[in-house]
């Protein structure tokens, strides 16, 4: 299938990119945060919050946004201004990333909204306390960070940056799968099989997929088989494939059990994923 009707197909997996916003829409004076704590923050179309958070040398700075499916550009900036890490996201996921402190100081994490609507969005920023540099969780950032400039590359749009997002993330799995975090690796994994869906690229596709099923079974994590079994009934579906497609997603669907009021949203919009896929089929 060629490039331009993937992306056309697509549309129900992982949606467009939206415009990258470049300006703040409006002015946010500087938030302080202290490691160990959370905060709870509502976004408008454009808008940017800045937090400042103080980090001590040899420690790693870890930090996750809970924000559903808001699309959202995070940036972390060091003591002395340099751009330490990008990361766009516009899938329904916590966003988890990290930076070791390698200078003592005040670190800057700015969150922009790249929504097009004037309505305000939630989203919670926590900042983990912080712990002592190991060099696994410094391999961990670089893993973080090569996920991170995957979606930047990702977010363009384009067919060259596609592909090189497409390294990005495997260089990040194979470091998650070096240090026993399958959970990771196989989240990463399904990201890269997203962009070689987009691109077309059928059999590339399905072996991230399945290694990202292969890798969410070793951890004993059904919402992450879930999802990869969602993954491969599109693909299948897609081409025609309908008998193998309605196997996968009734697979997906028998994983993730009953959904009521109080179900984790993680767990909510996977099965929304399930049921969209199933519809797919029907039709």
């Amino acid at each position: 299938m060629c490039f331009c009707l993937t992306v056309l197909f697509v549309v129900s997996l992982v949606r467009e990119s939206t415009p990258v916003v470049t300006e703040t829409a409006a002015s946010e004076q500087s938030l302080q945060i202290t490691p160990g704590t959370s905060m709870p923050r509502q976004l408008k179309g454009g808008e940017k919050d800045v937090f400042e958070v103080s980090a001590t040398e040899g420690t790693l700075l870890r930090f996750s946004i809970e924000k559903g499916d808001v699309a959202l550009r995070t940036e972390l900036y060091g003591p002395k201004g340099a751009n330490l890490l990008e990361h766009v996201s516009e899938e329904f996921e916590i966003v988890e990333l990290s930076v070791p402190a390698d200078v003592s100081g005040t670190y800057r994490i700015e969150i922009q909204s790249r929504e097009k609507a004037d309505t305000a969005s939630q989203y919670k920023l926590k900042v983990d306390t912080l712990i002592p540099i190991t060099p696994a969780n410094r391999k961990d950032s670089e893993a973080r960070h090569l996920m991170a400039s995957a979606g930047v590359l990702r977010s363009e749009w384009k067919e060259a940056s596609l592909r090189q997002s497409i390294a990005e993330y495997d260089k990040a799995a194979l470091i998650w799968t070096s240090l026993g975090n399958r959970g990771s690796a196989s989240q990463v994994t399904l990201k890269s099989g997203d962009v070689c869906f987009l691109l077309g690229e059928s059999a590339p596709a399905l072996r991230r997929y399945q290694a990202a099923a292969s890798l969410a079974v070793t951890v004993a994590d059904p919402v992450a088989k879930a999802k990869a079994a969602i993954r491969m009934g599109r693909l299948y579906s897609y081409n025609g494939r309908n008998d193998l497609a309605q196997i996968q997603l009734t697979k997906a669907q028998n994983l993730l059990g009953p959904i009521d009021a109080n179900t984790n949203p993680i767990v909510t919009n996977t099965f929304g994923g399930v049921l969209s896929g199933l519809a797919e089929v029907t039709y």
